[in-house]
């Protein structure tokens, strides 16, 4: 396991140093926003927005411990390279947890190059923004909680599934909506294994044996995690409200603590009134822009099925094929897959159905909010895919899997880096900032990096 691991270390490695060289020169208003409320180093600014309590505030920490070592550090490249890391740790976690709970770390390493060169990803990866550390934190739990659910849930693991909980709804106040995934895991899989009990082979779907009072023990659990849990979050922004910012349990302007609290909730921009079909289409230009281009809005760039092979749109409509089909496919195998994955099933019931309903009425057309769902596509496709192959072929069918996989990962790669990243790369394109941002532009644009 450890040579897999470095192996997985040294791609990611890889992976981050091609980016270093392709490293994106755009500035878009979110951005500098962050990076202008970072480079004030003052808590109450990085700590005002509700929404992502932990992002900017984990900014400023981050560049208070480099500037001690360098002090002359670039402010915006360095927050680029924390979101950099982030991304390439999270790759390494993916495919160590991957490898563990279904033993095949080689086809983990795929899945994890179609992870990493789907557009959401990449793009966020390179960029000072929000949308990466939630999403990435989320897909974690996951993965953690499958590991867990066959395993048995030791204190240790309930307990960094907890950390990793807590830390996703700080970085993105959205991510309340997936409490559910440890419950879930817990009721479902082998529930808290006691130390004296025996380890279970780790790809094995056998349960733990369970007295007469496992349910109630488990619910006791349950109730423990949700209240803790919970407990902190509402703790972290009690003080954080009434203590660090001023703000009062009143409902008086402008220093009312429920307003600053559901800020982005109560503001005209988002949640807007839209017909059905207007959500829909958001919805379907934000998750394609998830996995293709960001920014494709040209003419050339669509789905067009009647012309399915041309250089334009080929992977405009590949992508939106294969998932299609993987979907109808996971209906077909319901039954294999309740069978053979029922906790992933679970969870991912957990995950994609309110994703899509709650960022569908929220701002379906922004790519951000699809992040999350796009790796959860990708390990949906995975264990659909699986399920198919018959027992007498598991070695040629994992192959093909592998193929499959490098074949997609491909045509990610080509399709953004020739489209996004790579003239993103080559040229200054900024947004108009903010009256009090454009220093912050000014000083960014003028790193060296980026000259």
């Amino acid at each position: 396991m450890k040579y897999r691991i470095l192996t997985a270390a040294l791609l990611a490695l890889a992976l981050v140093l091609f980016n270093i060289r392709f490293i994106s020169r755009t500035f878009d208003w979110d951005s500098i926003t962050y990076l202008h409320n970072i480079s004030l180093g003052q808590w109450k600014a990085v700590l005002y927005n509700p929404h992502h309590l932990a992002f900017e505030s984990t900014g400023l920490l981050y560049m208070k411990i480099l500037s001690y070592f360098r002090p002359d550090s670039p402010p915006m490249f360095s927050l680029r390279l924390r979101m950099l890391a982030s991304g390439a740790l999270f790759l390494v976690l993916f495919v160590i947890l991957f490898a563990r709970i279904y033993r095949d770390f080689w086809t983990g390493i795929c899945v994890a190059a179609c992870v990493a060169f789907t557009e959401s990803f990449w793009f966020f990866s390179q960029h000072n923004d929000t949308a990466l550390p939630p999403a990435l934190l989320i897909a974690l739990l996951f993965l953690l909680c499958v590991y867990a659910a066959e395993k048995g849930f030791s204190l240790p693991l309930l307990a960094s599934a907890a950390v990793v909980q807590v830390w996703s709804i700080y970085f993105h106040q959205a991510n309340v909506l997936f409490m559910t995934f440890v419950p879930a895991a817990l009721l479902l899989g082998s529930g808290m294994r006691k130390r004296s009990a025996a380890k279970f082979p780790p790809a094995s779907r056998v349960r733990a044996p369970r007295s007469g009072r496992w349910f109630g023990r488990e619910m006791l659990i349950v109730s423990g995690y949700v209240l803790v849990v919970g407990g902190v979050v509402v703790a972290a922004y009690l003080y954080i409200g009434l203590v660090v910012l001023g703000r009062e349990l009143s409902s008086q302007e402008p220093r009312s603590f429920t307003r600053w609290m559901l800020m982005y909730i109560l503001s005209d921009s988002w949640g807007l009134p839209a017909t059905l079909s207007q959500r829909v289409l958001w919805t379907w230009h934000g998750f394609g822009e998830a996995f293709l281009v960001i920014g494709s809005r040209i003419d050339h760039f669509r789905v067009n099925f009647s012309d399915f092979l041309s250089p334009g749109s080929f992977a405009f409509n590949m992508l939106p094929a294969f998932f299609l089909a993987v979907i109808a496919l996971s209906f077909f195998r319901l039954r294999t897959l309740w069978h053979t994955s029922r906790v992933e099933l679970v969870l991912f019931a957990c995950w994609l159905p309110p994703s899509l309903i709650f960022f569908g009425w929220w701002a379906g057309y922004i790519s951000e909010y699809w992040l999350s769902s796009s790796i959860a596509l990708w390990l949906l496709s995975y264990l659909t895919l699986r399920s198919v192959i018959p027992a007498w072929m598991q070695t040629t069918g994992r192959a093909l899997l592998r193929l499959l996989y490098l074949f997609l990962a491909t045509i990610l790669f080509v399709t953004n880096f020739t489209h996004s990243e790579r003239p993103r790369s080559r040229y200054v394109i900024s947004a108009e900032p903010p009256e009090w941002g454009k220093n912050a532009l000014k000083s960014a644009i003028g790193e060296d990096i980026y000259r």
